[in-house]
């Protein structure tokens, strides 16, 4: 499978020190990925870090037509069958009212993507990560801040939520 539109970013993370602590690689992940992001205008909506013996990838996933970014992800997990994974992905969230039912209609009477244009959206991170063998995990979402000069400035987690993924 062909990943033009992925790339190494070694150089930024550089100072990422070498570990086989799953938790010290997630919190070290999430906060090396704050800093970035508070560094740059418009950063890529979607990350994979992935530790495998002691060292770290980052991955950024390029959207394009010819397979989902989610499809990309699970791909790289798979063929790199690392030790663990961090997935960090940009979007939005609108709080829907009415539990289940609420949610369902919501979802019937709009397309994958409205969220973005209307007024009442909240910009938000996920951060969804898991340990190879599957005891140690972190699935999180953060509500994102930005300045008057459209830059990120800040990372509010939400407590009231937990994230499904159906990542391996």
């Amino acid at each position: 499978m062909n990943y033009d539109g992925r790339f190494k970013l070694k150089d930024y993370f550089k100072n990422f020190p070498k570990t086989e602590n799953m938790k010290q690689f997630f919190d070290q992940s999430v906060e090396t990925h704050f800093t970035f992001m508070k560094s740059i205008p418009k950063p890529n909506p979607l990350w994979l870090s992935m530790l495998k013996d002691g060292g770290l990838n980052i991955y950024c996933i390029i959207n394009d037509v010819k397979e989902s970014p989610m499809q990309k992800i699970k791909t790289l997990i798979e063929q790199e069958n690392p030790d663990a994974y961090v997935f960090f992905g940009l979007g939005w969230s609108k709080t829907v009212i009415g539990g289940r039912a609420g949610l369902e209609k919501f979802l019937d009477n709009h397309e994958y993507g409205t969220i973005k244009n209307m007024p009442d959206k909240k910009e938000v991170l996920t951060v969804i990560g898991r340990s190879r063998d599957g005891q140690t995990e972190i699935q999180k979402l953060f509500f994102i801040k930005r300045n008057s000069k459209n830059m990120i400035t800040d990372f509010e987690e939400d407590k009231g939520e937990r994230l499904e993924a159906n990542l391996p």
